[in-house]
């Protein structure tokens, strides 16, 4: 049984939302005090759930030879969206710890220099208005490889959207 389509659609609908509510720059909701969490728990999760999602597509690519170019194309889009997603999550996930388990106290001297860094880092991410580049090409690269998939599965007519994308490409 193919399970890569029922893996696919849990995280692309977290991370669709994750980069719509990073999209909403109001200082009224910027400033709820669980609106960071919110954020956080949603890219966390998209983020580890494109795992699975990811390996049972590399599990099936072998099954559309004739796609192979089609394939391969899909595969790396979905690729970047694991590794775009996965930074910005990763970069949440020090915010978390560094808000509630206040880890900067208890990192040891010697890896201090490469805390401080890595703070710098996630300032710069996701603590300021640079946050919307990535969330605004994650949508990009999801509406990319979810096109390019439904091409996969379904024929380049499937929508006109998928049609446009499999164009710019092939």
């Amino acid at each position: 049984m193919n399970f890569h389509p029922i893996l696919v659609h849990f995280p692309i609908a977290l991370l669709v939302v994750y980069a719509i509510l990073e999209l909403i720059r109001f200082e009224s909701v910027r400033n709820l005090h669980y609106w960071f969490y919110v954020k956080a728990v949603i890219v966390i999760t998209g983020a580890l759930s494109l795992l699975p999602a990811f390996a049972a597509g590399d599990a099936i690519e072998d099954l559309f030879g004739n796609q192979a170019n089609l394939v391969e194309v899909h595969s790396g889009f979905a690729a970047s969206v694991v590794v775009l997603f996965g930074i910005v999550a990763f970069f949440y996930a020090i915010a978390w710890l560094e808000k509630d388990a206040h880890i900067s106290s208890r990192i040891a001297p010697r890896f201090r220099n490469a805390w401080i860094a890595l703070q710098r880092a996630r300032m710069f991410v996701i603590d300021s208005h640079f946050v919307v580049v990535p969330a605004i090409i994650g949508l990009i690269l999801i509406t990319i490889t979810g096109a390019l998939g439904g091409v996969i599965a379904q024929g380049v007519d499937v929508d006109p959207i998928a049609k446009y994308v499999y164009n710019l490409f092939f």
